[in-house]
């Protein structure tokens, strides 16, 4: 509202100007034609000195009328740049507050997907459906459509696929892998996290891929530590299809410690079938 006011009362001083400029040059040719009367009828008297004083007085006036104006011209344009100059700031400003809202809604949003997969996995009651559930927890988490949990055997050489969901055949329940290749093997030979974009056939750093029928648009696998050893991996992806934005460190650091929850429940898992195939589980309840 006031910078509108400012804008109004420059237009005004701008005609004010233009008026006072106009009445200038119409006075100056009034008193010069009046002047001129004058002095074809006579060559003395005081009418002609005093025209001229008023001539010079009127000019004196609309100058000094005219430079005041233009001060006060100068300063309203000098206040509209700078109340234009604080609006952009408060615009930048409150930008800057949506922006970062919006990021705490995400972040706050991602966090309760995190809380919501623990509490899954941590409900499961027959434990050999765990797996699954695991899976579909982290696929959820993740937005991915396409998964699998792999887990190291009694000699610690070779994976083996423990439940996979939507890689078609490439992966089935009970497949081994070896260590020497594949994502799952880097992921167990490094013990760190890995995050792949594009074709995952072109991925110098991951050597020994085994060729997919199931094409992936961006992929992750992260490792099942349980008491500072390595256990499996879980490996999560987006087909094109899914329309999924590509992971990024967040995604895989968010996935990460949802895989200590994870790994935790899977050796739970495998406890319960120990003790029910030793026919100790009734003993235990």
């Amino acid at each position: 509202g006031r910078g509108k006011g400012h804008c109004m009362e420059i237009r005004r001083l701008e005609k004010q100007r233009s008026d006072l400029v106009q009445l200038l040059v119409v006075l100056v040719m009034l008193f010069l034609g009046l002047i001129l009367v004058l002095a074809w009828r006579r060559s003395d008297g005081w009418e002609i000195p005093a025209l001229a004083l008023l001539s010079l007085g009127t000019c004196l006036y609309v100058v000094a009328r005219e430079r005041r104006l233009a001060r006060r011209h100068r300063e309203l344009v000098e206040e509209v740049i700078r109340r234009e100059s604080e609006v952009s700031r408060l615009g930048t400003q409150l930008e800057k507050s949506r922006t970062g809202a919006s990021e705490l809604e995400s972040r706050l949003k991602e966090l309760t997907g995190l809380y919501r997969a623990i509490r899954t996995v941590n409900a499961v009651v027959d434990s050999s459906q765990t797996f699954d559930v695991v899976l579909r927890a982290a696929l959820e988490l993740a937005e991915g459509d396409c998964g699998s949990i792999l887990l190291l055997d009694e000699t610690g050489k070779s994976l083996v696929v423990a439940t996979c969901q939507g890689l078609g055949d490439d992966v089935r329940p009970n497949d081994r892998r070896s260590l020497d290749e594949g994502i799952a093997g880097w992921v167990v030979r490094n013990e760190e996290p890995l995050l792949l974009h594009g074709d995952l056939q072109e991925q110098e750093n991951v050597p020994g891929l085994i060729e997919r029928q199931t094409e992936l648009a961006v992929s992750m696998c992260v490792p099942l530590h349980l008491r500072g050893k390595i256990k499996g991996v879980l490996c999560l992806g987006a087909t094109p299809a899914s329309g999924r934005e590509p992971f990024d460190d967040y995604d895989l650091r968010h996935v990460a410690l949802f895989a200590q929850h994870a790994a935790v429940a899977i050796e739970n898992a495998h406890l319960h079938e120990r003790l029910d195939r030793h026919g100790l589980l009734a003993v235990v309840d």
